[in-house]
């Protein structure tokens, strides 16, 4: 399953603030930064769950 990433997820790893695996490789990266991860993160969750993916 491919999974659009957001423009704000595209410009913080631009920025040098995440890597590829979307993780955070700066130590103190911009809130903007982490409230997407967040954002992000929930969301793939619920899509995931929609899909069938998690038998919760």
């Amino acid at each position: 399953m491919f999974v659009d990433l957001p423009k704000e997820i595209i410009e913080a790893k631009e920025k040098g603030y995440i890597n590829s695996r979307l993780e955070v490789i700066v130590e103190s990266p911009p809130q903007w930064v982490l409230d997407e991860l967040d954002k992000f993160f929930k969301d793939y969750e619920e899509i995931m769950k929609s899909e069938g993916y998690f038998n919760n």
